[in-house]
């Protein structure tokens, strides 16, 4: 029920495919190294040989190596393009094969989502060191994986929403060449979860020169004017005088506004290379053949006006480019006396400013979709015997078979099963220390989640009607707060029975209710509970050492069944054997593990 081998082979395999051509890569770059030099040389010795021959020799040398040696550096810069993109390559599968054998060492866990007030985030191990979301998080900062996060705290509870992220999450992981150039280059993408933030504060920032009809008459006018004005002297119909005038005035007017000019390049410089990761990003999604639903209605997100995030990111890069050409002194003042270059890039990159400032969020919102589909799509390649749960609306009813804890290690994962025939409904499970219970909760809670956000299960078979979490496992006190534990965990349950006094349905999972008053307080407040939990349509799962919470099948036969996890002595020897019976504990453990480590007198 875990990575398959296959994968793990495939894994490898391209692995050593990526590293093999990495090294190709490099390879080139050092004979293209070599020809960089070499090409010098060899027009500096030209050029110094025909130094005192007719004067177009030279030049004419000059300018051949000039192009040679851009053709040269282009290659390079192509080929160092390349060779980042298989480095980043090589990264995504040594994380795929960390993952298989569920190391998640140096890996995002997402700390910052750590929620201990949250209905079941903390409960289950959402965030954190090993955490759920360390193992399914492949997306990029700032993008699919703070959409991930929002997808885990607040899973889905409508069935049409569930299926048709089930169909999405099972196209993309048939897509898996798709998937892993999309994800590598996204590994190329620069910058911090911040930056979309920055972008769309980019984008909605106001413009500075855009607005000013004076300057946008003088950038469509004064270049014709100039040019005019020196082809005229060139024929002698106009002194030079007039279009030097004409050249002075442009480098003036360009002159006033280099302090705006030089903030827009400044900010422009830092997103360059963002933009252009962007532009890869969309591109591929637009370009995609989908047949799901959900991707398809991306794509018309993306496509469904006629400057696209790909057309219009990549024009806002040529007219950065553009703007670069300020950086070169000479060609600086040719191109602003001539053509008030400056003020023109800046006007043009306003306009593609302008237009994006509207649809840059949805954009952004879907490509942050994508790339979390692409995490559970990755999951769902990596699982190959999990399964989609299938969503029975017209029933309460819960059936899970052959279910699983994704993150225990596949040789050391014991099945078990659960079977809720109805709603209201409550299962208690007793049995000893270390039996299972706890880990049981969980494993439950933990493929519920995945069925609600639409990924595959650990189970050989899943049936179920959506409901909200909510959950109860390992409430903690908090001294900010001037809060008891005992208190904290009544705070939650409180919150239970307000919700289902709402009418909200819930899926509830328990662990040892009201654990920090006394024993006949505590059964007596259990039994309480569970009747009220029922009374207001509550279904789910209870764990408990008391015993006495077994007799409420009694009272309650058409809504309550009992379960357990036994532990078994034997020769002075205390074993599991993690599988759930039904049926009350019959073997407790406490004295004697007690016994066993010298706490209490063994006699």
């Amino acid at each position: 029920m875990n990575p398959d081998p296959t994968q793990r082979n495939t894994y490898h395999l391209i692995r050593q495919e990526s590293e093999n051509k990495q090294v190709a890569i490099q390879r080139k770059l050092n004979y293209i190294a070599f020809y960089r030099l070499l090409t010098f040389a060899i027009f500096a010795f030209l050029i110094w040989v025909s130094i005192h021959s007719t004067l177009w020799i030279p030049i004419t040398e000059g300018i051949l190596g000039i192009i040679g040696f851009a053709v040269l550096v282009k290659r390079n810069n192509k080929l160092l393009f390349e060779k980042e993109y298989y480095e980043n390559k090589i990264r995504l599968f040594n994380k795929e094969l960390q993952l298989i054998d569920y190391n998640f060492e140096g890996l995002d866990d997402a700390e910052e989502a750590i929620d201990y007030e949250h209905a079941f985030a903390n409960d289950l191990d959402l965030f954190g060191r090993n955490s759920l979301f360390q193992y399914l998080n492949r997306g990029m900062a700032g993008l699919g994986r703070e959409k991930l996060i929002r997808w885990m705290n607040t899973p889905l509870t409508e069935e049409k929403e569930i299926e048709q992220r089930q169909i999405a999450v099972q196209e993309l992981a048939d897509k898996a060449d798709f998937r892993v150039h999309f994800s590598t280059t996204g590994l190329m993408f620069k910058g911090s979860a911040e930056l979309r933030a920055e972008l769309q504060h980019f984008f909605e920032s106001v413009n500075v020169l855009l607005h000013k009809k004076g300057i946008r008459i003088a950038v469509k006018v004064m270049p014709i004017l100039t040019i005019a004005a020196l082809a005229m002297a060139v024929a002698n119909l106009l002194p030079y005088a007039l279009f030097s005038l004409a050249f002075i005035l442009n480098l003036g007017l360009v002159g006033t506004e280099t302090k705006k000019v030089n903030r827009i390049h400044a900010i422009l410089g830092d997103k360059l290379a963002i933009f252009k990761s962007y532009e890869s990003l969309f591109a591929q999604i637009e370009v995609e053949k989908f047949t799901s639903p959900q991707l398809q209605n991306m794509q018309v997100i993306l496509t469904s006006y006629s400057n696209n995030p790909t057309r219009l990111l990549k024009q806002l890069t040529q007219q950065a480019d553009r703007l670069n050409q300020r950086a070169n002194l000479v060609v600086a003042v040719l191109l602003n006396g001539l053509f008030l270059w400056d003020l023109r890039v800046v006007i043009a990159i306003e306009r593609l400013k302008t237009q994006a400032a509207e649809l840059l969020p949805d954009w952004f919102e879907a490509l942050a979709e994508f790339d979390a589909l692409c995490s559970l799509a990755t999951f769902r390649y990596n699982h190959p015997n999990y399964i989609f749960p299938e969503i029975d609306n017209n029933s309460d009813s819960l059936k899970i078979q052959q279910m699983g804890h994704p993150l225990i290690h596949r040789e050391k994962c014991v099945k078990n099963h659960l079977t809720i025939s109805s709603s209201p409904y409550f299962i208690i499970v007793t049995g000893a220390n270390m039996a299972g219970k706890s880990t049981y909760l969980r494993t439950v809670g933990t493929n519920y989640l995945l069925a609600c956000i639409g990924a595959p299960v650990c189970a050989s078979e899943m049936t179920f009607r959506p409901a909200h979490l909510a959950t109860s496992l390992r409430t903690t006190d908090s001294l900010a707060k001037n809060e008891s534990y005992f208190f904290a965990e009544l705070k939650r349950l409180q919150t239970l029975i307000q919700r289902l006094e709402k009418g909200e349905r819930l899926f509830i999972i328990l662990d040892e209710i009201l654990k920090g008053t006394n024993s006949t307080d505590k059964q007596k407040g259990s039994l309480a509970l569970v009747a009220r939990l029922l009374k207001f349509g509550g279904t789910g799962i209870i764990a408990t050492h008391d015993l006495l919470l077994g007799t409420l099948a009694d009272t309650f036969p058409d809504q309550v069944s009992n379960f357990r996890f036994e532990a078994e002595i034997q020769d002075d020897t205390l074993s599991f054997t993690y599988k759930i019976q039904s049926g009350i504990a019959q073997n407790m453990n406490a004295c004697f593990l007690m016994k066993k480590m010298g706490i209490i007198n063994p006699n």
